[in-house]
């Protein structure tokens, strides 16, 4: 698959969103162990997690435009909106629930 998309003239590109992904992923399983160990940190974390998460789709996506990659700039989109709904429902239900301040106490 790699060759197809390096010979597309996108293997930079493609590099550039695993290693990003790859990343996400290690600091959602953090979040996860953090989360159901009920930790202290874990809402602070979590939230830390979304605005990443959004923070890195933007700068991907300006990327993707500024090389046109319009197959991965597409994507790119769809993720975005994805993370800003995800964003704005649970960074104010973290920040404010009283059951998230009653279950994170350890």
């Amino acid at each position: 698959m790699y060759t197809n998309v390096a010979q597309a003239g996108y293997g930079g590109i493609f590099t550039l969103e695993l290693l990003v992904s790859a990343g996400l992923l290690i600091f959602t399983i953090y979040a996860a162990i953090l989360f159901f160990k009920k930790k202290t940190r874990a809402p602070r974390t979590i939230i830390t997690l979304l605005i990443v998460s959004l923070i890195s789709t933007c700068i991907l996506l300006a990327i993707e435009l500024v090389a046109e990659a319009e197959p991965f700039a597409i994507e790119s989109v769809k993720q975005l909106v994805r993370n800003i709904i995800g964003a704005a429902i649970w960074i104010p239900y973290f920040r404010k629930s009283v059951r998230v301040k009653a279950t994170f106490i350890h």
